[in-house]
Order: C-alpha cells, then structure tokens, then sequence
C-alpha cells in the first residue's frame, strides 16, 4: 500500500494498492467559493473508464454522481424540506413523495408507474410501519408486507402476499430477554395452520446453540471463542479455524483462505475442482472474483465500487456487465427494478415493463428460495451482495453464511464491537441489519428529524438509534435534510471525524449499549492503522469508504462529525 498527500491540505491524492493506482481530485477553493468547493471532485480507479465525479449544490450535498460521464450517471433533486425528491438514473426517474412534512416516505414510484408504498401506524403507537404494499402501475399486486410490534417495538408478526401464494402467511414472532429471535412459525393466516416451525436457542454468549426448522433440529457447539466446531442432528459436520479464527472448513463442502489481512481470499469446493478467489483494494473492498474449474478461468466479474456501494460489474476484458443501483439494474441494454421488504431483501425482480421476472422468498436468517424465474438476485438478504458459487452473502468487509446465522471471521475491532465476534445483528435478524459487517442498525423506512436539535432518529420505540450532530457542520447535518428508506443517518453512515487540526473517514457507531439498543450514544470509528501512524490518514469521498480493522473513537476526543449527503 502506497499513499500520495496534497502537500496543501493534508489529504490523499494517490492510492497504489494490489489493484493498481487510483487518484483522487478535489474543487478548488476559490474566492467567492464555487459550489463544492475542496470537496472531491473525482476518483480515477484501476480500471478503464471508471472515473467517479461529483458535483455539488448550494447546500454541499452530492447532486449528481457519474461513472465515466453519461454512461453511468445518477442526480437527486431535493424538495424544500432537504428530503429527496427524486432520482434519476440509468434506469429512468423514481420519484419519492412522504408523509405530509414528516420524513416517513409514502410512496416511491419507479419509472413506468411501479410503485412501493408505506402505511404507517398512529402515534399512539409510535408511528411504526405498519405496511408495504408494492404494485404494478395498474395497481395489481406484486407483494405486500404486514406488521405488528410489541411493546419494545419488535415485530411482533410479519405477514406476506403475493400472487401465486394461495393464502397470506404469518411469522408469528417472539424474542428472549436480551431481545434474541427464539421462535418464528410461519402459519397460514385463514387457518391458523402451521406452514414451517422455526425455533432458536442461545447459549449465554449469544451463540445459535439449536436450530429447528419443521421438524429437524440442528445443535452447534462452540469452544470458549465462541467458534461452531462442530454441529450434530439434521447437519452433521466439525468445523475448523485458524489461529485468526477464520473459519477454514466447513465441514460439508467448502474450506476457505485467508490473507495476512483476514481477508478471504479464496473458497475451493470439495465435491469437484472449483474454486473462488477473491481480490481487495487498499480500503479492503472486493473489487474482482475469479471462478476457477480445473485451475482454469471460467469467469472473472470486477467491481467498480462508489463509496460503500457497487455501481458497476465488469469482466475480464473491463467490459461492463452490469449497472447498479439502489432500486435495481441496467443490464444488456434493459432496465430491471427490485422490490423489497422492510429488510431490503429483493422480493421480486421486474422488467422495464412490470412483468415479474423472479421473485424470491427467505427464512429469518436469510437462507434464499427462488420461487419463479430463473434469475438469482445478485443482491439477496437485506441487500447484501450474493456470491452464487458459495451461496454466501458478501457484507462490505466480512462474509453471511445464511446457515450458520453468523460470520465466517471475527468482528476486525474485535471485543469493542461486543463479546461474541461471529454474532449477526446479536440474533435479531427480522428487525435489524448490517450492510458492513460492522455493527448493527434498525431498517425500514421510518426516519425522523428534529430540527431543533440537530437530531435523526431511525427505528421504532425504545430501540431507536439516535446520532447528535455537531452545530454548524455541513452536509447531513442541514436541517431537514434526509435520504431514502435504508439510507438515513444511523450506526454505520460514513462521516469525518476532525481532531486535533487532521481529518479522518470513520463511520458512526456506538459506545454504549444500554439493555440492547436502548439510548445508544453514536461517535466515530477511525482506522485502526491510520490512527496508529500518527497522520489520521485521509480516506477521501464524499462517501468514504470505512477500512476494516476499524477503532471506535474515543468519547473524551473532541471531535466535529460531518455526515455526507446524497449517498443514494
């Protein structure tokens, strides 16, 4: 890893890692300031053609952001209040009307008159979302999505429709005492007949010690790292680790390698000759996969990454395959919409027209069934990245196995992110999620502003996460100023930690947990290695990325925090 400086400002301009170079500009300042004036203005990758530029408006957020020009180019326009109004893409014009002056988005209309739409309960119960209801521009249902809360704002029962389903079913849900998701029957809801038993236990580390699903169960035995080394009844196998804690063998079908880094670098499946490997850039994304059979290529896929997020697949000759977007893809020359549940999970995916062309199921942790089509989701369970080879979901910096409930690696801060290294959103997988594999937030579209306080507040009940903004800083803190569902401030949003005259990427997470979630109190995460070299190295962007082996800030550090704005 090699790091250039602007000699003026302290801030990286070039990054030479194992991908190749990438060189990041920044707006003069001039005088008077143009807009966006020394904020980024672009990054140049490793890759042809995949420069990102940003432009900015009155107020500093990102008003449009292109990859290579007009090939790829995406803008937002903001209403009177700083909510997004619309989005413009690759794949056309969506368009987000709310809820009065509120921030709880009411519906989204996708190009072509899809649309997703949000039903909220009273105040008298906390304005929780109570419905989902998606739809074709002639109104014909494509899924719907139900809900009830207990009284800490857990879902209390999760009910789903769509076409082709016979009858709506219902996860009945209840939790344990530190809020652990222990039974899920999935019933019908004119009967009351049970469809599938799911039922969890915990040990007192919060490890999946049971996992029954109809009738078989499956119990997992951990060491004392909390490591599953082996698993006896439906699933039967032992598991092994490094002395990373890394998992290395499954135990049924796959081992896996590790960097120095604790990146995994490679799965070989032990029923035949594949094998996946994987590449990082210097912020520790994956930017290429490699399929091997025999030892020779039979796929390359390559990521070009804006910020946290993909917007671009390519092959082996940089040619682009894919583009990407919150709302779905442009591929082969069609546009191709996702519908999603409260979890971001793809439920269905469309054509330009409305036509449904796959539409998908889960359990509560996340194991995908394909229930017609033939296309699978490159985006799967709450959003993550599916790797199909290995039926693994890819959070930025770690791996989902939908089997096991947990991670493949140890949390990169280790104890400071919570006791149990390998635990999934602390087995709370119907009300929370973790686009990173960094930490924990609550989803959906519920998203509220004070605007004396300089406060946002997502989620519901006594589970909210609540971020303090600093007075007078820019971007996201503006007043009023909000994203779309899955994408207000919250645990895990990048943001810029200033102290002591240097300036840092970091992401905002919490220092206390009070009785699970309860009042958390959100600061910085830095770069473990960056704070260690003394320079608080400068990861640029308007969204930028968060290496793992992160730090949590330390509270008694004085610190200003500026959240960017218009991170799609």
């Amino acid at each position: 890893m090699t790091y250039i400086y602007d000699p003026n400002y302290n801030r990286v301009s070039t990054m030479v890692d194992g991908s190749g170079t990438t060189v990041y500009a920044y707006n003069p300042v001039t005088a008077p300031p143009a807009l966006g004036a020394n904020r980024l203005a672009s990054m140049d990758g490793p890759l042809p053609n995949d420069t990102i530029t940003f432009a900015y408006d009155e107020l500093g957020r990102v008003a449009n952001r292109s990859v290579n020009g007009a090939a790829n180019s995406e803008s937002w326009v903001f209403d009177s209040l700083g909510r997004v109004g619309t989005d413009t893409n690759k794949l056309g014009m969506f368009n987000y009307a709310y809820v009065g002056v509120t921030n709880r988005l009411n519906t989204l209309t996708y190009p072509g008159g899809m649309t997703a739409n949000y039903l909220y309960f009273p105040n008298s119960e906390d304005k929780h979302l109570q419905q989902i209801k998606n739809q074709t521009s002639a109104s014909v249902l494509l899924s719907q999505f139900d809900y009830t809360y207990d009284d800490e704002g857990e879902i209390k029962t999760w009910t789903k429709n769509y076409p082709g389903l016979a009858t709506p079913q219902r996860y009945d849900l209840t939790y344990d005492n530190a809020d652990q998701l222990t039974n899920a029957p999935l019933k019908n809801t004119s009967t009351n007949a049970l469809v599938r038993q799911y039922i969890y236990g915990y040990d007192l580390a919060s490890n999946r010690s049971s996992e029954r699903v109809a009738s078989q169960t499956t119990t997992s035995t951990p060491n004392n790292v909390n490591e599953i080394t082996s698993q006896s009844g439906a699933t039967n196998r032992s598991l092994a680790y490094d002395l990373n804690g890394s998992l290395t063998n499954d135990g049924a079908a796959r081992t896996f390698e590790w960097d120095g880094a604790n990146r995994l670098v490679a799965i070989n499946y032990t029923a035949n000759t594949n094998r996946s490997e994987f590449t990082y850039d210097g912020l520790n994304r994956c930017v290429k996969v490699v399929e091997k059979t025999n030892g020779s290529i039979a796929s390359t896929r390559k990521f070009v990454w804006c910020g946290n997020e993909k917007c671009e697949f390519r092959g082996s000759n940089n040619g682009i395959q894919m583009q990407l977007f919150e709302q779905g893809q442009y591929q082969d020359g069609a546009p191709y919409f996702y519908m999603r549940d409260h979890l971001g999970s793809t439920r269905e995916m469309t054509d330009g027209s409305g036509t449904v062309v796959a539409r998908y199921d889960y359990d509560p942790w996340g194991r995908s069934t394909t229930l017609t089509g033939t296309n699978k989701p490159d985006f799967n369970f709450t959003g993550l990245y599916q790797h199909g080879k290995s039926g693994l979901d890819m959070a930025t910096y770690r791996f989902y196995d939908p089997e096991l409930g947990r991670w493949l690696s140890r949390d990169p801060i280790a104890e400071r992110g919570g006791l149990n290294l390998y635990g999934y959103v602390e087995n709370n997988p119907v009300n929370w999620v973790d686009p990173w594999g960094l930490d924990y937030t609550q989803t959906g579209p519920n998203l509220t502003i004070d605007t004396d306080t300089n406060t946002r507040t997502r989620g519901t009940g006594d589970r909210s996460h609540q971020d303090q903004l600093a007075p007078g800083s820019a971007g996201n803190s503006v007043p009023g100023v909000v994203a779309p569902p899955g994408h207000g401030i919250s645990v895990g949003d990048p943001a810029t930690l200033t102290t002591n005259g240097r300036t840092v990427q970091c992401v905002t997470t919490d220092t206390t947990d009070n009785n699970h979630g309860i009042n958390h109190e959100h600061r910085p995460e830095v770069n473990q290695r960056a704070a260690e070299a003394a320079g608080l190295h400068l990861v640029p962007g308007p969204q930028g990325p968060m290496p793992s082996n992160g730090q949590r800030g330390n509270p008694d550090i004085p610190a200003t925090i500026h959240f960017p704005t218009g991170h799609p």
